[in-house]
């Protein structure tokens, strides 16, 4: 088994000996009764290039994680801006939130703009109505449901939107500078001299950190380039970040979807207090103009008196045809009474 793993490379770079330890280690007289730590280090005096030699191979055995990871950052990037560059629906909705803009602000200083920052978008949920029930954002998602139809599930075109807030371009690049120095880092150990192991794994490393660091050079030239255009399109900074620009489109999507779901739920409980309203004014009636005569009549009839339970029968009736009609219950219970 390979002894060199990174925990023991780390545990012998701190125990390399200074050249001052060494000479003080070589001035014993009897070097034969040195102790075994005292041997140790004069052993490990002996190796040329000792410090380095390790660096070198403690980055080697880092390296395929490192750059994996600065390979996974920059696909979830790229995903995240090829997202928004493909949206049709995006700017669709970028184009009406100006003209609403426009027209809200009239011929005032703000109005007639051509354009407008991504981070206005959220304050689109602090405007409101005069009522104070109905935000500027809804108003617009409303509209949206009539004329069109198709913005409403504006979020499906950004799957890996939120995936794109975490990462970050400037961080990315620095990752990759410091695995291309480590790499030349690497070369330098290996100049003087060839034909021990160090120089034969050292070679095989420096061989495929090369490939991959330039494929890394090449998807992050591509990426780089995206983003730029990206931005310019869109009228941001130059000097905004991915993570920047990515958090400030999620928070507006995520704000965007939850507002329609706040219609959709208000609707639902209106459409439920309307049920449930049909529901208690047909109990109502059902109890005070059927159940409530027809127990007045059944107990009328128990007595023997069924001139007073048909009496009572037409006063109940005409009282709660009048109500549900509109009309005066007390005069048509009136007429309702000399009739009989």
């Amino acid at each position: 088994p390979d002894v060199m793993t990174a925990d023991n490379i780390r545990a012998l770079l701190k125990i390399v000996p200074t050249s001052e330890e060494l000479e003080m280690i070589k001035e014993y007289p009897n070097l034969n009764e040195l102790g075994t730590a005292e041997k140790f280090l004069l052993a490990l005096g002996e190796v040329p290039k000792l410090e380095p030699r390790l660096k070198a191979l403690l980055i080697k055995d880092g390296f395929e994680k490192r750059s994996n990871l600065v390979e996974e950052q920059l696909k979830v990037m790229e995903a995240a801006i090829d997202e928004v560059k493909k949206s049709k629906k995006f700017p669709e909705v970028l184009g009406v939130v100006l003209k609403v803009g426009n027209y809200m602000n009239g011929t005032g200083a703000r109005g007639g703009a051509y354009g407008f920052k991504l981070d206005t978008l959220a304050k689109l949920a602090d405007t409101k109505s005069v009522d104070n029930k109905t935000t500027l954002l809804q108003f617009i998602i409303m509209d949206f449901e009539k004329s069109r139809p198709h913005l409403l599930e504006l979020a499906n075109d950004f799957p890996h939107l939120q995936d794109g807030t975490r990462e970050s371009l400037v961080e990315a690049t620095k990752d990759l500078k410091q695995l291309t120095a480590d790499v030349e880092f690497s070369k330098n150990q290996i100049k003087d001299g060839a034909g021990d192991r160090f120089h034969k794994v050292i070679s095989e490393f420096i061989e495929e950190g090369d490939s991959t660091i330039s494929s890394l050079n090449v998807l992050h030239t591509s990426i780089e380039q995206k983003f730029t255009e990206l931005k310019k399109y869109y009228g941001e900074l130059p000097a905004t970040d991915t993570n920047q620009f990515f958090e400030t489109l999620f928070k507006f999507i995520t704000l965007y979807t939850s507002s329609y779901e706040t219609l959709l739920r208000q609707r639902k409980s209106a459409e439920e207090r309307a049920k449930a309203e049909k529901r208690r004014a047909v109990s109502f009636l059902l109890i005070h103009l059927i159940l409530l005569p027809a127990i007045e009549i059944l107990y009328s009839l128990l007595l023997g008196n069924g001139c007073e339970a048909r009496s009572c029968w037409r006063r109940r009736t005409s009282r709660w045809r009048a109500r549900c009609s509109g009309q005066n219950p007390s005069a048509s219970t009136a007429r309702c009474s000399r009739a009989a």
